[in-house]
């Protein structure tokens, strides 16, 4: 069975985990850094993430300061992710693990100021934008000896309430999946569709980064997991009274 220990010595290694102040994120971090690598804690709220990488800290002394970094990161906010690669890459000449694992599921409709519904915005569009815009550091990381270079976005066996023949040819596509049909915006239902559109959207984007790489020959893996439910704040599924969950500890192996 794998467990932490299985984790290879992760020394020299850099890493960026968004999300990286709660839940799956924080174990994730917590872990990587465990294991020696230098990892960027992405979040929106400086306090938050202070406070999270303050609580991993003085709970593993093995850690140093220097081994966690918060990178301000907004993934509802396209002009705010771009800023993020761009400082990441400024600091940073490599970049080993990308691991995309934010995410939220609104219970009202609302769109962010590009239009774009907000669970779609930031469990997809956000990590499309910030792998895309990574790339360049991550493929500069793999051309080197003895790279192994990963990005892994976290989806889920939600996808399957995505709504059936979704088409996600167009931005209204994506600002509104196939829900508009459905009278109440604000029902689990509904939630659920529009959660489950986003982690389809993941599935489809690693499937299609994966052959891209494959294409150019670089040696990147690109994976999408599913962790299982787990009780963390932005899962509709993670109602302990409804469903089984794992903590985000156990979530994150």
């Amino acid at each position: 069975m794998w467990s932490d220990t299985s984790i290879p010595d992760l020394t020299g290694k850099v890493a960026l985990v968004t999300g990286g102040n709660t839940g799956i994120g924080l174990q994730t971090v917590k872990q990587l850094a465990l294991h020696g690598a230098k990892v960027y804690m992405g979040a929106r709220s400086e306090s938050r993430a202070k406070e999270a990488i303050s609580s991993i800290l003085s709970e593993n002394h093995a850690i140093g300061q220097e081994h966690i970094i918060w990178l301000p990161l907004d993934l509802s906010k396209l002009f705010n992710i771009v800023e993020a690669t761009q400082l990441l890459s400024s600091w940073e000449e490599r970049l080993d693990i990308l691991i995309n694992n934010a995410g939220i599921a609104a219970d009202d409709f609302t769109t962010t100021t590009e239009g774009f519904e907000s669970t779609m915005a930031v469990n997809h569009i956000g990590h499309f934008v910030l792998t895309t815009k990574l790339l360049p550091l991550l493929k500069a990381t793999a051309s080197q000896a003895g790279s192994d270079v990963r990005v892994v976005t976290i989806s889920s066996s939600a996808e399957r309430f995505a709504p059936k023949h979704n088409v996600f040819a167009t931005i209204k596509d994506l600002s509104d999946p196939g829900t508009t049909n459905l009278n109440d915006y604000t029902s689990r239902t509904v939630v659920f569709s529009r959660y489950g559109a986003s982690k389809l959207a993941n599935i489809l984007f690693t499937g299609e980064l994966q052959r891209r790489l494959d294409q150019e020959d670089v040696k990147i893996i690109a994976l999408a997991l599913d962790p299982g439910p787990v009780a963390t704040d932005g899962d509709p599924a993670s109602d302990t009274s409804e469903y089984i969950v794992v903590i985000p500890f156990e979530g994150n192996h």
